[in-house]
């Protein structure tokens, strides 16, 4: 549940499911039967899912998928927002880091927050004006939160830029360091960006600050 970023208190219930198309149906079966696994088995054909073996643990699932789930797959989108402006600090925080750790790996000495917001949200420049203006609004708060909070060592906002940007620089990159002293680095950022989704998670560091496009 945690990895797939699915809050374990807000289900009631789960089941692991396997995914196959319908060409390998018989075989996927059959050597799932053998092993005694009993976790439902979905097949994938040209325009629908539909349940193939065992059963899942609601059964208003069953009931769902048995007869199959018709669905046009030409319709289907191939990508998606991440994030929206309902989105939690801890919950941008989760992929900003990474990020930010991108940044340093490759020596970055600063970034401007609109090239965040594109990093974050591949169709950044597809969003309306008014979802782009938000959502800019709250992952710089979450920038801002964790460069006042336990990132102050590595991250501060520039105070003069030549640009009408918002432009963050990063200090005491790992990078820049030997060897040695780097892992110790990078391991300090992991435990601080677990210290900081958590702070976020908790309410601890819930400000939110006013923004101005």
């Amino acid at each position: 549940i945690q990895r797939a970023f699915v809050d374990k208190d807000s289900v009631e219930s789960f089941d692991i499911v396997y995914l196959c198309l319908e060409e390998n149906k018989e075989n996927i079966v059959r050597s799932i039967q053998e092993t005694g696994y009993n976790f439902p088995i979905l097949t994938v054909s040209e325009n629908a899912i539909q349940l193939s073996s065992n059963h899942f643990g609601k059964q208003v699932l069953d009931s769902i998928f048995d007869p199959g789930l018709g669905i046009k797959f030409s319709r289907v989108p191939t990508n998606f927002v991440p994030l929206d402006i309902e989105s939690k600090n801890w919950e941008i925080a989760e992929r900003f880091l990474p990020i930010l750790i991108k940044y340093m790996s490759q020596n970055q000495t600063q970034f401007q927050l609109t090239s965040v917001c594109k990093d974050l949200i591949e169709f950044w420049d597809s969003l309306g004006p008014d979802a782009r203006k938000q959502l800019k609004g709250k992952i710089n708060t979450v920038v801002q939160l964790a460069s006042e909070g336990q990132f102050s060592s590595f991250l501060v906002r520039a105070k003069q830029t030549i640009i009408p940007e918002r432009v963050w620089e990063i200090r005491n990159n790992p990078i820049s360091f030997p060897v040695p002293k780097r892992r110790v680095l990078f391991q300090k950022i992991r435990a601080l960006q677990k210290e900081f989704i958590e702070s976020l998670k908790t309410g601890a560091s819930q400000e939110s600050f006013k923004f101005v496009m």
